[in-house]
């Protein structure tokens, strides 16, 4: 069930709805406010510099997720793969590993 929540990213106080707990919501504003902080040490100070920071951190917080999905994505098809190959190399051996399923669970009865 959503709930409201009040959060402060970067000194300003944002107040959202979300089904997430406190905690996640907490750390997720804190890493926001971190890279805003981190980004806004390089750029320095000028006109826009607020808006151009939190493009910078949305830009490179886009980047770390689409990283981490393709890393997902690559690790899910090297699993898949090593499954297909255990399970060739298991039909080599003879053993079906649907009967050896049902071996376990009447053994486990």
């Amino acid at each position: 069930m959503k709930r409201s929540i009040q959060l402060e990213i970067d000194g300003q106080s944002f107040r959202m709805r979300s089904d997430a707990s406190d905690e996640h919501l907490q750390a997720v504003s804190g890493l926001v406010s971190e890279k805003l902080k981190e980004v806004r040490e390089t750029l320095g100070t000028g006109s826009g510099t607020q808006y151009k920071a939190a493009l910078l951190v949305a830009l490179n917080l886009a980047d770390e997720l689409f990283r981490e999905r393709q890393a997902q994505q690559e690790y899910k098809e090297r699993i898949e793969e090593q499954s297909r190959d255990l399970l060739g190399y298991l039909d080599e051996l003879g053993v079906s590993v649907a009967a050896s399923r049902d071996r376990e669970a009447r053994a486990s009865q």
